[in-house]
């Protein structure tokens, strides 16, 4: 009897350890900016593993009641600032309220800093006349109709825009034709949609779009030697690596039409890729009220749709391999009478670019840095008047591979 007493108050005291052990925990959090202190509003965060997830208040405050005791992984993502990884250990009790900081261009936060570039980060030397736009900056400026970062550089001190329906600009009187327009180190040719001819009433925007860009800098004079053939001033566009901690994924809906931006890791976290796209619906709602209304002057039909694609992957420590793609497609119809247009306007307009990169990146040692590039560029036209004769018609290509 006594045995049998005995082990049963063994059991008892081992459930009840079990019991306490896996007792639910509360975690009270804040939200915050980096870079002003300033605390984020519906930021979601999301527990590992779990269903558990919430969004911060206007204070950007948080908590959870239910938490396992113990180590948890939290994701911390909102708007323009990445997505963020953080490693807790939650005690059974007495936790104290903790801050998070989030950075604008992070993909992942850590506790620790260290002074030093990765391995595969080229140090630049900044130019003495040279402005740059982060990731958020691209994102609150680009355009309430359309992401483009070329509109965002129409915030930057020294550029001049006059045309509202127009993404080119002019930098300290010097037009567009004579500004570099570079992306991720390659001079692309004014990349923009728009009908070749520089026709001013048939309206322009980049091919590149914002949700995939990194950082825009201007440098309006005095600029790096390996800037070359241009005169006026350099516009240098880097576009972002896919996500390293996890798949996420960000679709818009504006005025004008449709986009979305996919990216994340792949094999284990040694590389990336990032998907984007866009289509606009523009044309379709111009096309109705010029049906209803057919006896004033018609505004024309603007159509564009554009694709972007960017793999990386890390083949060792030093060593990296990349693979990008952008392609662009721009309509143009003045969908009116043909007797009401003049013999050398435009009745309709084709323009497409596409842009091929590949590139290995070897770092042997820190202070040495190789990079080989192979990258190739096309842009086809094509305007027609009202008898349908070709007014324009031709298309520019290129091909080179260099090494620095």
């Amino acid at each position: 009897m006594r045995k049998f007493i005995s082990r049963a108050l063994k059991v008892i005291l081992v459930v009840t350890i079990s019991i306490v052990a896996i007792r639910a925990a509360s975690l009270h959090g804040r939200v915050v900016d980096a870079r002003t202190g300033e605390p984020i509003a519906k930021v979601r965060i999301v527990v590992s593993g779990t269903d558990l997830n919430t969004t911060t208040n206007d204070n950007g405050e948080f908590a959870f009641d239910n938490l396992p005791a113990g180590q948890v992984d939290l994701y911390i993502t909102t708007v323009t600032f990445g997505l963020v990884k953080k490693t807790i250990t939650i005690a059974d009790s007495g936790n104290p309220v903790f801050e998070i900081a989030l950075n604008e261009s992070a993909a992942a936060l850590t506790e620790t800093v260290t002074v030093s570039t990765g391995p595969f980060d080229r140090i630049e030397t900044n130019a003495p006349s040279e402005q740059t736009l982060n990731k958020r900056e691209l994102q609150e400026l680009s355009s309430v109709l359309i992401s483009d970062p070329l509109r965002a550089a129409q915030a930057l001190p020294g550029v001049a825009a006059n045309d509202d329906y127009r993404s080119e600009f002019a930098v300290r009187g010097a037009g567009f034709d004579r500004i570099g327009l570079y992306v991720d180190g390659i001079l692309t040719d004014n990349f923009v949609h728009t009908i070749a001819g520089g026709y001013p009433d048939t309206g322009s925007l980049s091919v590149i779009n914002a949700d995939t860009v990194d950082s825009v800098s201007l440098l309006s004079s005095a600029f790096p030697a390996r800037y070359g053939y241009r005169s006026g001033s350099i516009l240098d566009l880097t576009t972002r690596d896919g996500n390293r901690v996890k798949t996420t994924g960000r679709f818009t809906a504006s005025l004008s039409g449709l986009g979305g931006v996919v990216d994340g890791p792949f094999d284990g976290g040694r590389g990336s890729y990032l998907v984007a796209a866009r289509k606009s619906y523009l044309g379709y709602l111009v096309r109705r009220f010029n049906d209803q209304f057919r006896n004033t002057n018609n505004p024309p039909v603007l159509n564009f749709a554009d694709g972007q694609g960017k793999l990386i992957y890390d083949i060792t420590k030093r060593d990296q391999v990349g693979f990008s793609l952008i392609l662009g497609d721009f309509n143009f119809d003045r969908n009116r009478d043909r007797n009401l247009l003049g013999f050398n306007q435009v009745f309709r307009g084709n323009t497409r670019n596409l842009m091929v990169n590949g590139f290995w990146t070897r770092t042997p040692s820190p202070d040495f840095f190789v990079q080989a590039r192979v990258f190739g560029l096309r842009s086809t036209f094509k305007n027609t008047n009202r008898d349908t004769n070709s007014l324009q018609d031709g298309n520019r290509s290129q091909f080179a591979h260099a090494l620095t």
